[in-house]
């Protein structure tokens, strides 16, 4: 589990496999107490990924469960930041070039 970008940063995640790979997974969590009721299925989704060859990524949206940030500040455009810079981070950090985004609520 990291932060990711300037402050206020992202927190961010990651399961890879034990091999590389070219795939990566971005998990975009629901916001709130969706957030709660969906954690430890998002948890277990990017273990199962990791097991199939798939580098994952969960995190929260600035403002939203541990990144900081105010809350009254999320949007649409701040949220599709967070989610392409964490895409970022997977690509540099694990070789990924393919990516997948996957929305599990709104």
């Amino acid at each position: 589990m990291s932060f990711l970008g300037p402050s206020p940063s992202r927190f961010t995640a990651v399961t890879s496999p034990e091999k590389a790979t070219s795939v990566g997974v971005v998990v975009c969590s629901p916001l709130w107490a969706e957030q709660m009721k969906n954690y430890r299925r998002e948890v277990l989704l990017g273990r199962a990924l990791a097991v199939q060859g798939f580098v994952c990524a969960r995190f929260h949206y600035r403002g939203v469960g541990n990144s900081g940030g105010n809350p009254s500040a999320l949007d649409v455009p701040s949220m599709t930041d967070d989610a392409l810079i964490v895409a970022e981070h997977i690509r540099s950090e694990f070789g990924v070039t393919n990516l997948v985004f996957v929305g599990t609520r709104l």
